[in-house]
């Protein structure tokens, strides 16, 4: 077997999640001071207010390896083949 996952700026809405048995990986996301994991304790609700009342710019940043590894770990674990693939785009 093997299961896809990808990190949450994929826009994977969770009936594909489901439907395609995918594991998303939570974005980090800076709004001013305070940092949050993307669908795990941050909302869109949240994100929009943010965005509609601050005068600063969210930031984001790539899960972090070690939240990666325990992920390729656990699948392993459970019996699902790792395939590491990405896409080579020109300049």
């Amino acid at each position: 077997m093997i299961k896809v996952f990808v990190d949450s700026g994929s826009s994977i809405k969770q009936n594909e999640k489901e439907l395609y048995n995918v594991e998303i990986i939570p974005l980090k996301i800076l709004l001013g001071e305070k940092e949050y994991l993307d669908g795990i304790d941050l909302t869109n609700d949240v994100f929009y207010d943010y965005l509609e009342n601050s005068k600063v710019f969210p930031k984001t940043s790539l899960p972090q390896l070690d939240v990666l590894e325990d992920e390729v770990t656990k699948l392993t674990n459970e019996g699902f083949g790792i395939c590491l693939n990405y896409i080579e785009r020109g300049v």
